[in-house]
């Protein structure tokens, strides 16, 4: 049985129908590799665990920092949603202390600059 938390980070370009071109955008436009998913794509997941999530977002987000006006051209003119994945698994029994879970304000301003949401998903 697991006795150590987990946390996992990513990013996504999400989009009902993939619209032509948004990989080739994507691959151009930030220095990282993406993914396909059904429904998205999406950058490597981070794994690497750290007691505060804002390191690993940090790591996560690190080819887009600077390149909020990009993200928010190609939600445009994609027509696509970029969302902050946040998957937190928590053993009730670890003897870790608690992941710190807030957001520090440059990840909101990261946020917020790029029009990008963020989800949750806390498994207990």
């Amino acid at each position: 049985m697991r006795q150590r938390h987990e946390l996992r980070t990513y990013l996504r370009a999400c989009f009902d129908n993939e619209p032509a071109g948004l990989f080739e955008e994507l691959s151009r436009t930030f220095d990282c590799r993406w993914f396909k998913d059904k429904y998205s794509y999406n950058t490597k997941v981070n794994t690497h665990y750290d007691v505060d999530v804002n390191n690993m977002l940090r790591v996560t987000l690190a080819p887009f920092f600077g390149k909020e006006s990009e993200i928010k051209r190609i939600s445009e003119r994609y027509g696509v949603e970029f969302v902050l994945e946040i998957v937190a698994e928590l053993e009730a029994n670890s003897p870790e202390p608690t992941p710190i879970l807030s957001l520090d304000n440059d990840i909101i301003a990261f946020l917020h600059l790029s029009s990008t949401a963020h989800d949750l998903d806390l498994y207990v």
